[in-house]
């Protein structure tokens, strides 16, 4: 998987708090939980959106918003690791 995340090798989260993971945790749910055909995120490459645009894969996706959730929360649980392991 592509790390398409600006801030992943440029700093580290220093006021990173209990109460903001798990207001991310909750809007990611809330993503996840959303009935959409086509996943839009603020970075086309999260959801495919180029391929899909362009004909390269399918434009609807059911599952889109799902996926783009898991995988935004699969890469907070990685960051959060790092982090906490000086990396």
């Amino acid at each position: 998987m592509q790390n398409l995340s600006h801030s992943a090798s440029f700093h580290r989260w220093p006021n990173i708090t209990p109460a903001s993971i798990e207001a991310f945790r909750a809007g990611t749910a809330r993503v996840a939980a959303l009935d959409c055909d086509i996943a839009i995120a603020p970075h086309p490459g999260a959801v495919v959106l180029r391929a899909r645009v362009s004909g390269q894969r399918p434009l609807t996706d059911r599952t889109g918003c799902r996926v783009h959730a898991a995988t935004a929360s699969e890469r907070l649980d990685k960051r959060l690791a790092a982090e906490a392991g000086g990396g």
